[in-house]
């Protein structure tokens, strides 16, 4: 990257900040970033190589420009230590900057130099969390994990900034009883994460098409690929799906049955909890290997449901069913003496999601191992609902 005319090089990266948040990241295009710029297509590359070494430089700054933030949160709050992790969690509860930030989320996925920058740039975040309170590293996870799961729910809409505040007071007032993150025993029902099976031809196009997504993100589908894939004629995917984006909506429509049918075949469990957690997450390699596809179909979603409404009503839906599923998994908890009922609350459900959200975004860029995942998700089960 050129060290010349840094000035103008900030009104580059200014402009391609105002595409990705109109666009996304797949909408950052040369002629896109000329128009916005006001200069030529050939301009930016006089200061950036590439449009890549512009995403790069761009992530860079905005991850930055995040932990200045918590930094000067932190020192502003210079008091207990719930205050300043509570100022800390706070500095990121910004809808228009996590729009942006999802976006390099879902990038690094499959960009190694961003995923470098963004696990480097979340291990700090935690990092800094966790020399707050040394001796509970796990809840320092678990945090960073709520403030990135909050940033979901912040884009969506399904919470406003004042709902983040509240949502973080009350897990920092109950961060000294969490249970540490490797309290859990694993879910008997984990193993059992239903295999995509389908017969039906138009399902094994979108159970193929989610197979796309995982390798190469939503912007690298392709047709024949898809249909290579799922064992059918190269014109049958465009019968049932004429556009890519129909295909994805469905793809997504496809996950969305599945997780319900994950719902309903963790019902023969008795216990409450163990269902939960079979819905979210197992530990087994074999489980993470089958909802890795599921996730990076989520984050691909999101970066459509942050910027068209009728996506996000389908993404806040099912986020919204998380919810419910925790609030009456949470009441019969509290029916067989096994649970609180004042702890059974919207907002209590809203946090685990929150988490849970969180913890996979995490995991998908490598700043949680496959250990940490699962052990943060079903500690926060427990402790948000009640486990005894």
């Amino acid at each position: 990257m050129s060290t010349l005319a840094p000035d103008r090089l900030g009104d580059i990266l200014d402009a391609a900040l105002r595409v990705i948040e109109r666009d996304g990241l797949d909408g950052l295009r040369a002629q896109a970033l000329a128009d916005e710029s006001g200069a030529s297509v050939a301009t930016p590359y006089h200061y950036v190589g590439s449009l890549d070494d512009i995403v790069g430089a761009l992530c860079a700054r905005e991850l930055g420009l995040a932990q200045v933030r918590r930094d000067v949160a932190q020192q502003t709050a210079r008091g207990e230590i719930d205050d300043r992790l509570r100022a800390i969690l706070a500095a990121d509860l910004d809808p228009v900057v996590w729009r942006t930030r999802l976006e390099f989320l879902r990038r690094a996925i499959f960009d190694a130099r961003v995923r470098d920058l963004v696990r480097a740039g979340e291990e700090t975040a935690a990092a800094q969390l966790a020399r707050i309170v040394p001796e509970r590293a796990d809840d320092a996870l678990r945090l960073r994990a709520l403030a990135c799961g909050l940033g979901v729910l912040l884009v969506l809409g399904m919470i406003d900034p004042a709902e983040a505040e509240a949502l973080i007071e009350a897990a920092v007032a109950e961060r000294p009883t969490w249970r540490p993150a490797t309290a859990r025993a694993e879910p008997a029902l984990a193993e059992s994460f239903p295999p995509r099976t389908a017969a039906d031809p138009k399902e094994r196009i979108l159970d193929a098409t989610i197979a796309q997504i995982a390798a190469h993100g939503a912007h690298g589908v392709r047709f024949p690929a898809v249909a290579e894939a799922a064992g059918v004629s190269q014109s049958l995917p465009r019968y049932y799906f004429p556009t890519r984006r129909e295909l994805l909506d469905a793809a997504f429509a496809r996950d969305t049955a599945l997780a319900a049918a994950r719902m309903r075949h963790g019902a023969s469990s008795a216990d409450p909890l163990e269902r939960l957690s079979h819905v979210y997450i197992g530990r087994s390699p074999a489980f993470l290997a089958a909802l890795r596809p599921t996730l990076i179909l989520w984050s691909e979603y999101l970066s459509i449901a942050t910027r068209e409404p009728q996506a996000g009503d389908v993404a806040r839906t099912r986020l919204e069913v998380w919810a419910d599923y925790g609030v009456a998994l949470g009441s019969e908890l509290a029916t067989i003496g096994q649970a609180q009922a004042e702890r059974i609350t919207r907002a209590r459900s809203l946090s685990q999601v929150a988490i849970n959200t969180g913890a996979a975004m995490l995991w998908l860029v490598g700043a949680l191992d496959d250990r940490a995942y699962p052990a943060v998700v079903n500690a926060t089960i427990d402790d948000t609902l009640g486990r005894p």
